[in-house]
């Protein structure tokens, strides 16, 4: 697939420059291919599994970063011909065609404190050393 298109991706905690389309609803999403590059232990990237298994989003997954991607972070979904990078934009980019309208304010402000402060501080527990990373990936 390559990189996407400049106009078709984001930077980290930046909005996506072209919205998702309109058109776009879970049977359309269900119906599409949805790839997530991630890794198994990142917090990030369960949260996102999470929300895709919960509204039954076929999806595939790829250990690792994407290549050919300027966006050198995980997760990173790809959707169709779209990349979205970042756990929360991803998620605030979903929820229009997941759940039929964008999420709140009081939903955003939340999702903003999962994503900033609770998964920092299980990244940091979960991969606090060499060990713990190894152990906690089974």
């Amino acid at each position: 697939s390559g990189a996407a298109q400049p106009e078709r991706t984001n930077a980290e905690g930046e909005d996506l420059a072209v919205p998702l389309p309109q058109e776009w609803d879970l049977e359309a999403l269900r119906g599409m291919r949805v790839v997530l590059y991630q890794n198994k232990i990142s917090p990030p990237c369960c949260k996102i599994r999470a929300l895709l298994k919960f509204y039954k989003v076929p999806f595939e997954t790829v250990e690792g970063k994407k290549p050919d991607s300027d966006y050198k972070k995980i997760p990173v979904l790809d959707v169709g011909d779209r990349q979205i990078n970042d756990s929360f934009i991803i998620v605030k980019s979903l929820a229009p065609i997941l759940q039929g309208r964008p999420l709140t304010e009081e939903e955003l402000e939340v999702e903003r404190v999962i994503t900033s402060g609770l998964m920092i501080a299980l990244e940091k527990r979960t991969a606090g050393s060499m060990q713990d990373l190894c152990s906690c990936g089974g």
